[in-house]
């Protein structure tokens, strides 16, 4: 799970790819785009660690809105390696989850 901006239903148009979308990407394949000043686009899980509890984080989930687009992003198992990672690190009471 990757911490990133898209554009329109996760379009990756900010990254210079217009028609792509960030869900039908591999991991892999996202590290190649540059988040800024060359960095990489981070996992949830590194920005986890990073803080080690000490910072509360707003994990704001997205999905496709457009109909045709939702089948291919699969709102349930975002929300189930978010939990994964929110046991893992311990991250409970230090983390919101929102989405619009």
């Amino acid at each position: 799970m990757v911490v990133a901006h898209g554009g329109d239903d996760g379009n990756l148009k900010d990254y210079g790819f217009p028609e792509e979308y960030i869900y039908d990407w591999t991991y892999e394949k996202l590290l190649t785009l540059d988040a800024g000043e060359g960095n990489k686009i981070p996992t949830l899980e590194e920005v986890f660690k990073l803080f080690g509890g000490k910072v509360f984080v707003n994990v704001e989930m997205k999905g496709p809105r457009t109909d045709s687009l939702k089948p291919r992003y699969s709102c349930e198992l975002a929300a189930n390696l978010v939990y994964e990672l929110v046991e893992k690190y311990n991250y409970h009471g230090r983390f919101l989850v929102s989405s619009f």
